[in-house]
């Protein structure tokens, strides 16, 4: 939260402004869930961007746009590290995959859910030990194959779980599990940092609205990845 007065013995009548993705959005910033996820689905051509200083037609315009400029200040070693993970990340490749409709950012949590019932599924299921097998009957698990295949595969209602998560002597390796999941999610959130600091912050011109500025509010609780709220 940002403090906009000077003293705690002035609460009264004091003003707070709480800001979200809608916030970011009434300034003409491209921080749509479906912003990011186009960028994300467009790797190569944003790359090439990247080694080559030329646009891609093949992006909307805005975020074409955002690109060229944040190409004239990018950070290097930001660029390479975006690059690195959407390249080899799951989290990636799940929400590019499964993301083709979605658009508001409710929509990425609520994405969440199907992830996360299917690796407590794993986390509780009865394993065979001799191939990491686990049956299921949740037709609803068949589109994890492609996204998640660093852990496991499935095949004709069989999940088979990697050999690198199964030990002979103490069956599956949940906190090792459980460990890559999670550093490949804070890899996610981290290029997620790396695209709104570097095409949406540094790339865009704000201009504050008239009406939030007459606020002129205390206090600003924000709810967002940028600090656009610190420019009104």
């Amino acid at each position: 939260m940002m403090e906009m007065g000077n003293t705690l013995e002035e609460m009264d009548n004091k003003k707070i402004l709480i800001v979200g993705n809608g916030f970011d959005l009434a300034h003409n910033l491209k921080t749509r869930y479906s912003d990011v996820l186009e960028v994300f689905k467009k790797r190569k051509s944003f790359y090439g961007l990247y080694i080559n200083r030329k646009i891609d037609t093949g992006f909307d315009e805005k975020i074409a746009d955002n690109i060229q400029k944040a190409l004239e200040s990018y950070d290097s070693k930001n660029l390479e590290k975006l690059d690195k993970i959407i390249r080899n990340n799951s989290w990636v490749e799940y929400y590019s995959g499964c993301g083709a409709e979605l658009d508001l950012w409710i929509d990425f949590e609520r994405e969440l859910v199907p992830v996360l019932d299917i690796f407590d599924f794993i986390l509780s299921a009865d394993i065979n030990f001799e191939d990491g097998s686990i049956e299921f009957e949740r037709n609803s698990f068949f589109k994890f194959n492609c996204y998640f295949s660093r852990y496991f595969t499935i095949l004709n209602n069989k999940i088979f779980v990697k050999n690198y998560y199964i030990d002979s002597s103490y069956g599956l390796m949940k906190k090792t599990l459980l460990r890559d999941l999670k550093n490949e999610f804070l890899e996610f959130i981290e290029a997620l940092e790396i695209y709104f600091y570097e095409f949406v912050e540094k790339a865009s011109d704000v201009h504050p609205i008239s009406q939030i500025r007459e606020i002129e509010p205390n206090y600003i609780i924000s709810f967002n990845y940028t600090h656009t709220a610190q420019l009104i």
